[in-house]
């Protein structure tokens, strides 16, 4: 097992460092920030995933895309509505809706 380790370059190590530090900081990014929605509490981080069940078709798309779940990208309202091929007034309502169902969970200045 010692040789397998013994075939990885100090270069490559180096690469695979840099790699793990960028997937990192891009993890740790305020995602939330850059879609158009508040800095939430851990609270709410649940909430954002359990509170599925409650919503409409319509509102778990845009759930999905305003934080980027299911393996969805996260997306602006805008580029959201784009998608879908919705008005923008719609996905702000939307939007509003999924916002005031988390409410009920969480405390108004953690979502």
């Amino acid at each position: 097992m010692k040789d397998s380790f013994a075939r990885i370059s100090l270069k490559d190590i180096k690469r695979l460092e840099k790699e793990q530090r960028r997937s990192l900081i891009a993890s740790t990014k305020d995602t939330d920030e850059t879609a158009g929605i508040p800095n939430m509490s851990s609270r709410a981080e649940e909430v954002k995933l359990l509170i599925i069940p409650e919503l409409s078709m319509d509102e778990r798309v845009v759930h999905e895309y305003s934080f980027g779940l299911n393996g969805k990208p996260q997306l602006k309202p805008g580029a959201i509505a784009k998608k879908l091929k919705m008005d923008n007034s719609k996905v702000s309502k939307l939007r509003s809706s999924i916002l005031k169902k988390m409410q009920k969970h969480v405390g108004p200045d953690d979502v």
